[in-house]
């Protein structure tokens, strides 16, 4: 089970818990899996925007998982380094192509 006590507030909540969760559940000793998301979150908002990228790469960072974010607009990529800088999570463990 995840422990989420230091995990970024985030939207769209259930969904990417319910994600990650059956992720994590699957794992084995010194597996390292790979989160890919098509898609950059271009915005960070509460309300469902910006928030996959956010949990990913905060997942990614604590528990030793690959993260890659692919987006062909290079200011998603940008806002997406922003926020995870502003929440100072995940940033070392993501890729962005």
């Amino acid at each position: 089970m995840i422990d989420w006590t230091d995990a970024p507030q985030f939207g769209r909540t259930n969904a990417l818990k319910f994600v990650l969760e059956r992720l994590h559940a699957r794992r084995v000793p010194g597996d390292h899996p790979l989160i890919v998301e098509i898609g950059t979150s271009y915005a960070y908002n509460l309300g469902g925007l910006g928030n996959a990228t956010l949990a990913y790469a905060w997942y990614a960072q604590k528990y030793g998982a690959r993260f890659v974010s692919i987006d062909g607009w290079h200011e998603s990529i940008e806002e997406a380094k922003n926020v995870l800088d502003k929440y100072g999570t995940g940033r070392d463990a993501a890729v962005f192509v």
